[in-house]
């Protein structure tokens, strides 16, 4: 379901989601520890070298890891 723009996901769905993936973690793009930001917004994942572009960055990444602490 989408409201004001943010989406917002079932409970058992994202159970699923999750147990699909290995119960690895996964959250927004701009928020990963393989993130690089660029100019304009975008940026570059650091896992896969792939260019982001700034509607991208607020995605689900499913290869997301959290930040490191500090």
């Amino acid at each position: 379901v989408v409201r004001d723009g943010h989406y917002f996901v079932d409970g058992a769905l994202l159970q699923s989601l999750q147990q699909l993936n290995g119960n690895q973690a996964f959250g927004v793009c701009k928020e990963c520890h393989h993130f690089r930001p660029k100019a304009a917004g975008g940026g570059q994942c650091g896992l896969t070298g792939e260019p982001l572009a700034a509607p991208q960055v607020v995605k689900i990444c499913r290869e997301w890891k959290a930040p490191a602490a500090g």
